[in-house]
């Protein structure tokens, strides 16, 4: 059993149905036992319910616990065979999350870095990553930028296309060349993207919220799972975090899956 530590803002956690799962009870009754000692498991921080969608895309509540709230749960359960076994498997991962974030990249501080090398885009002008940044960042939360990974390439493709079969005589005046760099650490050499005149910053907010993002991202997303490039747990995460920022529909992760993964995860 794997994945069942998460980052959630600054800390790591993990949640109440990735306990049930592990401890072999109904999901409902963790959740029960939770609000029965929540005066216990606040002393250690607030326990943070939310809701998201299943693969079924039907909503479900579950709860946030930090080490200590998780450690102290499983505690207040019978002390079984199946309890212990998973008790000392989520010490462990727990443990092993803490030393593999020590060697990973900050994510704030590489978005910071994709901020800073887009800054040459000219005044008067817009590059895709600055005005789908909030998306952006969603994403940087869960998948590892990179040289196969990299959204925006996709949102340029698909608006670049869109926007010249509106107008075919747009580029000579609305759309230029500019110099861009990646991060070096991805060890990409694009020379240069395309940049659009700010007349059309309005026109793009409205296809790429009212389009691209409930129409060309689940087929992206859906492709990258099919090539290996992201595991279907981490894709479930990152659309129900979108979800409930608002940036997708609420059937997304349905769109966003092959169907062979959603029984897998069902």
């Amino acid at each position: 059993m794997n994945d069942l530590v998460i980052v959630e803002g600054e800390q790591l956690a993990t949640n109440s149905i990735l306990i049930a799962d592990g401890v072999g009870v109904q999901h409902k009754n963790v959740i029960a036992l939770i609000r029965d000692n929540l005066g216990d498991l606040e002393e250690f921080g607030e326990v943070a319910f939310q809701t998201r969608l299943n693969s079924q895309g039907t909503a479900t509540e579950y709860a946030i616990l930090n080490e200590q709230q998780a450690t102290i749960i499983i505690t207040y359960m019978r002390n079984t065979a199946t309890v212990r076994k998973f008790k000392k498997l989520l010490v462990k991962q727990f443990y092993e999350m803490r030393e593999a974030l020590k060697n990973l990249p900050d994510p704030h501080a590489a978005m910071m870095e994709r901020l800073e090398l887009a800054r040459t885009v000219p005044r008067g002008y817009f590059c895709v990553f600055y005005q789908s940044v909030d998306v952006q960042y969603t994403l940087a939360k869960h998948i590892n930028y990179g040289k196969e990974l990299i959204p925006d390439i996709s949102i340029g493709w698909h608006w670049s296309d869109y926007i010249t079969k509106q107008n075919q005589n747009i580029k000579n005046s609305r759309i230029r060349w500019v110099d861009f760099k990646y991060p070096k650490s991805w060890n990409m050499f694009v020379p240069y993207v395309w940049v659009y005149n700010n007349s059309f910053m309005g026109d793009f907010d409205d296809w790429f919220r009212g389009f691209y993002l409930p129409e060309k991202f689940p087929s992206y997303i859906k492709g990258c799972v099919q090539k290996g490039k992201l595991p279907a747990k981490t894709v479930l995460k990152l659309i129900n975090d979108m979800v409930e920022l608002g940036q997708l529909p609420k059937d997304s992760i349905l769109k966003c899956l092959p169907k062979k993964e959603l029984k897998l995860l069902k």
